[in-house]
């Protein structure tokens, strides 16, 4: 809602036409029918606060750039690897790909695409990167707060594929590369769900809830006792018989 006001009033030109008027009339309505939900969150800020607190513990330099980079690298493909993987290294080749896309974009789209864009990415990641890099954390790590943000990096990814596959009509080296890289996304892709399809976990991070789980089962009489959250047990409950 941030960024698309932003990008309205910009466009607009700080004037008070229909869209703008459109759009605080859309944005209060939705906001309306939020705050019941805003006023429980305020009332349990406390519970908030405490179920939020592991974004603020902090992490090395080298290892929140890794994150930043296999969460970039995951929009095409993800498979189970460690942080310290020589295969992390491969990430870079996605940087470069989404690093170039964006430029691409910038230069070959009306501003008024490009800026929405870069608007809404800017205004979600912002927030969360900016505190990691003054005060440490890892807020900017977790993917699940980034889901726009990823979208579109799609779009501008399938902007520039669509563009050199189209407009290079004809057959010189650019164009076979630019097949060849749009083939190698596709598959890549493909292959990613494939093995997700198979694998009892996703992303390699709770592969000990089924290792706890197998010896539970194989117990007679099992106890187990934990001093985790709640919500990192839940997972491990649905692993394990009745």
């Amino acid at each position: 809602m941030i960024a698309h006001g932003i990008y309205i009033l910009t466009v607009e030109r700080l004037r008070l036409t229909k869209i703008v008027i459109a759009y605080l009339a859309s944005s209060s309505i939705a906001i309306g029918v939020a705050l019941p939900w805003l006023w429980i969150v305020w009332q349990n800020r406390d519970t908030v606060a405490q179920t939020t607190e592991y974004s603020t513990r902090p992490l090395p330099a080298l290892l929140l750039v890794q994150f930043w980079s296999i969460s970039l690298s995951r929009i095409f493909v993800a498979w189970h690897f460690n942080y310290n993987h020589i295969f992390i290294y491969l990430t870079i080749s996605i940087i470069l790909l989404t690093v170039y896309g964006f430029y691409f974009f910038y230069r070959n789209t009306f501003w008024k695409t490009w800026y929405f864009i870069f608007i809404l990415i800017g205004i979600i990641i912002l927030p969360f990167l900016i505190p990691d890099l003054i005060w440490g954390g890892r807020r900017s790590t977790y993917e699940r707060y980034f889901l726009m943000c990823y979208v579109s990096i799609d779009i501008v990814i399938a902007y520039l594929l669509a563009s050199k596959l189209t407009y290079q009509l004809q057959r010189t080296f650019q164009h076979y590369l630019w097949r060849f890289i749009a083939a190698f996304i596709f598959s890549v892709g493909i292959l990613s769900c494939t093995l997700s399809t198979f694998s009892s976990t996703w992303w390699g991070w709770s592969e000990f809830d089924v290792k706890i789980a197998q010896m539970t089962d194989s117990s007679s009489q099992p106890l187990v006792i934990s001093d985790v959250p709640l919500h990192e047990i839940i997972p491990f409950c649905h692993q394990v018989k009745p």
